[in-house]
């Protein structure tokens, strides 16, 4: 098993998209010196970074780059029903489906933003559990409870975006995107 993989036991992702902890604010394994990183859906992963009195050896984070879809004035064609046209940003390579995913909920750059790029209407959302398997990506994004979209194609521009982006970031995968839950999520109210 490589580190910075999904770690998969008895069925059940231990963990995704965590990336390794803060020096000196983890839990160290007394007998090997390893950080235990608290995962969702119970269990915990030991990172392969080693701690000598509490402090990480500190090595830089790889990073790799991806392709995010963020609306623009681009032309509006059959393979990009909203205009969507990817731009390229430089994410975590341990974890790059979380960091793809913050990179596209931040929007465009200032220098993107002058060549007519428009940030997704995203406003309250943020990645929430992210369930990746050999065959499939599910994403459900987190509502701070007062969501509702701007228009009547903000969510199915917003659902494109993200697919084509993990898409492109994950070959062959299905992708499945969901808000508080909800696949459907189009009337999506606070």
């Amino acid at each position: 098993m490589k580190w910075g993989s999904s770690m998969i036991a008895g069925g059940m992702i231990l963990a995704l998209g965590i990336a390794a902890p803060a020096p000196g604010g983890a839990e160290v394994e007394a007998s090997t010196g390893q950080a235990i990183v608290a995962a969702s859906g119970g269990g915990a992963i030991r990172t392969p970074e080693r701690y000598a009195g509490g402090r990480a050896k500190a090595k830089p984070a790889r990073r790799r780059r991806v392709a995010i879809y963020l609306p623009g004035d681009g032309e509006v064609s059959a393979g990009h029903p909203f205009g969507l046209q990817p731009v390229v940003r430089r994410v975590n390579a341990a974890a790059p489906v979380r960091a793809t995913l913050q990179a596209l909920l931040a929007g465009p750059t200032a220098a993107e933003k002058r060549a007519g790029f428009r940030s997704l209407d995203d406003a309250g959302l943020r990645a929430g559990r992210i369930v990746l398997t050999r065959d499939a990506c599910r994403v459900d994004f987190v509502s701070s409870g007062a969501k509702s979209w701007a228009g009547d194609l903000s969510p199915a521009t917003f659902k494109q975006a993200v697919e084509m982006t993990l898409r492109r970031l994950l070959k062959g995968r299905r992708i499945q995107v969901s808000v508080n839950g909800k696949e459907d999520f189009s009337s999506l109210k606070g």
